[in-house]
């Protein structure tokens, strides 16, 4: 009964895996996404240079995308906050 069943999988198939999951951790555990964010972005470019991208790697991507400049943007709003505050006292 040879012919069926999946066959074993792709080498480099877990970094697509692991880019989804670590972009999902991202959106929905907060704190936790500073560091799983960027590392999704990470697996996803992993995944590229062992040339087995697919869906999950690319959804992967965009999330830790998103995550990542979410905080960057949220991260520079609490730092000028202070110096945009200053303006319109004076």
């Amino acid at each position: 009964m040879t012919g069926y069943g999946y066959g074993p999988p792709r080498p480099g198939e877990g970094y697509n895996v692991a880019s989804l999951v670590l972009g999902l951790v991202g959106v929905f555990i907060p704190l936790i996404g500073v560091i799983t964010a960027p590392l999704a972005i990470i697996f996803y470019v992993a995944a590229e240079r062992s040339r087995v991208s697919n869906g999950m790697g690319v959804t992967g991507l965009i999330l830790g995308v998103l995550v990542t400049l979410g905080y960057l943007a949220f991260g520079l709003l609490v730092l000028f906050t202070p110096f945009i505050a200053s303006l319109d006292a004076v």
